[in-house]
């Protein structure tokens, strides 16, 4: 029985799916499309895309640019304030 590592798993699955290699610059790409497109912040545009395409969090955790970074800060403060 051949074992297969999840990471690469779903690093191939994504790859599939977008017909392109796995780095933060297009997964930047796709989460602002998603925003734009859904009228989502970028939280909940990660979290579209990991269900969408069954994705662990910590499997797009690499794909996180420091801007994008930034803009999920920028979220999480605008959401605590609204507490």
């Amino acid at each position: 029985m051949i074992q297969y590592d999840c990471m690469n798993e779903t690093e191939s699955f994504f790859e599939d799916q977008f017909s392109f290699q796995l780095n933060p610059n297009k997964f930047s790409l796709e989460v602002e499309k998603t925003v734009k497109e859904k009228k989502l912040d970028y939280i909940d545009a990660v979290v579209h895309l990991c269900e969408k395409y069954e994705l662990e969090f910590k499997a797009v955790a690499k794909l996180i640019s420091p801007t994008m970074k930034d803009k999920i800060e920028v979220d999480a403060l605008k959401r605590k304030y609204k507490l």
